[in-house]
């Protein structure tokens, strides 16, 4: 049964969602690394982790909302469909670590600093994140995603005829409109790149639309998409590469300059975007190996929650030995994270 179900999972995208989560991982977790002259540059992991994320999710969910929009004839009860298996699928296990976070760190280990905002994901909707569940701006991200998209196509979608089309051009409006917006406050010098305009809820929804818009394009130009496929990875890689070169060359001087803060997300989310093309059609013959991918995505929610608020408090108190340390962080997360999938 269970080799069934990974059958059915498409393993590039599994691959990719691990390659993600390990990058978050390593990047958190680079302080239990013995000290070398890069090791603070290991950073980069965590912003290139969660925007690969973003783009996973708004292909995944694009794909999901065409065929049922698009595709389809649609009603409210669509859309609340919809929410609901996103939120039975998100919200138990964040409000589980939310009320960990709340009630074991924050009363027991440290400042009661937290509010209601959580609740409902509005804790960074505007405004910097608080320092409680750190982790949790991201999610917020995606959850006024899952909110705010759906709810366009409800309400806008049948004002096409042609509801193809239609769809395509409210996915690209979506990504432009939060891509100006953020544009706009870039100009201002004294919002920092990482706490006033990364982890801001309405500066950032436009990096999901990437991944809707791949979504599209996989959907109604498939024999294009595998035509091209490698020419779209390379470009996607070098586009990557490119950017991670910006962010080390304005790092060196600084990152709250007006590109750093408004085209350098957009850029790699494009990179991101374009290595999907290739990665959804990719085989690989080893069992053992197509297992470990599958199971790391499938504990990558889990592990995202777990392992900044939850194990790395504690692991702070064991940095004798920094390379086990290191070791035994990562795979604490995923053995706690599987128990947490599983049960």
């Amino acid at each position: 049964m269970n080799s069934l179900k990974y059958q059915n999972r498409n393993l590039g995208l599994d691959l990719l969602r691990s390659i993600a989560i390990l990058m978050v991982l390593v990047s958190h977790g680079r302080i239990f690394l013995p000290e070398f002259a890069y090791r603070d540059d290991l950073g980069v992991f965590g912003f290139l982790g969660v925007e690969l994320f973003f783009v996973l999710s708004g292909f995944l969910l694009g794909s999901i909302l065409f065929k049922e929009f698009a595709l389809k004839e649609y009603t409210f009860k669509t859309l609340k469909q919809f929410w609901i298996r996103r939120w039975f699928r998100t919200l138990p296990l964040y409000f589980i670590f939310l009320f960990l976070n709340i009630f074991v760190l924050q009363y027991f280990f440290g400042e009661k600093n937290w509010n209601w905002s959580y609740f409902l994901f509005s804790q960074n909707l505007f405004s910097s994140h608080p320092s409680m569940m750190p982790e949790a701006w991201s999610l917020s991200v995606e959850e006024w995603f899952y909110i705010s998209f759906p709810l366009i196509l409800f309400g806008l979608l049948s004002l096409f005829k042609n509801k193809n089309q239609g769809f395509l051009i409210l996915t690209i409006c979506y990504v432009l409109i939060f891509t100006i917006f953020r544009n706009y406050f870039a100009f201002d010098q004294n919002l920092d790149w990482d706490v006033n305009v990364r982890k801001i809820v309405t500066l950032r929804l436009d990096s999901i639309g990437y991944g809707v818009l791949i979504a599209y394009f996989v959907l109604n130009h498939k024999k294009i998409v595998v035509k091209y496929n490698n020419k779209f990875f390379i470009i996607g890689v070098v586009v990557i590469l490119s950017a991670i070169f910006l962010f080390f060359y304005f790092k060196g001087t600084t990152l709250n300059n007006f590109f750093m803060k408004s085209y350098l997300f957009s850029i790699v989310s494009l990179g991101f975007a374009l290595i999907i093309f290739k990665t959804t059609n990719l085989q690989i013959p080893n069992n053992f190996i197509r297992s470990i991918i599958t199971k790391m995505s499938l504990y990558s929610y889990s592990a995202y929650l777990v392992h900044l608020s939850i194990i790395i408090p504690f692991f702070k108190f064991t940095q004798n030995v920094p390379i086990l340390t290191f070791i035994i962080y990562i795979l604490s997360v995923f053995f706690i994270s599987s128990y947490i999938y599983i049960y």
